[in-house]
């Protein structure tokens, strides 16, 4: 969490940012941190102040098992347009999971900072194994 303070038209407000958010998949810490990259990206390429990421333009993303994208994204799609609330569950303010009960595989949402490109950065051991994936979520 970052707490500071905002302004807008002269009033000023605090504001609390959530400015990542991490999917812990081993418990170990991070030895080193990489870009996460498509296989057509290129980063050397990358202009200061820019990264690869993936596009929103909901304001939203998520991590989900992707042998089981189409339920658990069609889940989704029920919970927020139909507003079916059985169709995933809100487990906090912002995030929402879907599980597929067949496979056991889930899907968790959240919010980003706006539309736009969200980096995605791959945390891995001193072995190099993958431990985390972290998504930056606001624009700091």
């Amino acid at each position: 969490m970052v707490v500071g303070e905002g302004e807008y038209e002269g009033q000023r407000f605090p504001v609390t940012e959530k400015p990542s958010v991490r999917l812990l998949i081993r418990n170990e810490p991070a030895a080193t941190w990489e870009l996460a990259l498509s296989e057509d990206e290129d980063p050397r390429l990358v202009l200061d102040g820019h990264a690869y990421g993936f596009d929103t333009d909901t304001a939203s993303g998520g991590f989900a098992d992707a042998a089981a994208w189409e339920t658990l994204s069609e889940k989704v799609r029920r919970y927020y347009d139909q507003e079916d609330d059985d169709a995933c569950e809100s487990i906090s303010d912002g995030y929402v999971r879907a599980v597929d009960e067949k496979t056991g595989s889930s899907l968790v949402s959240f919010y980003t900072g706006g539309d736009g490109t969200w980096p995605v950065w791959l945390g891995r051991s001193a072995t190099g194994d993958l431990v985390s994936v972290v998504v930056i979520t606001s624009h700091l």
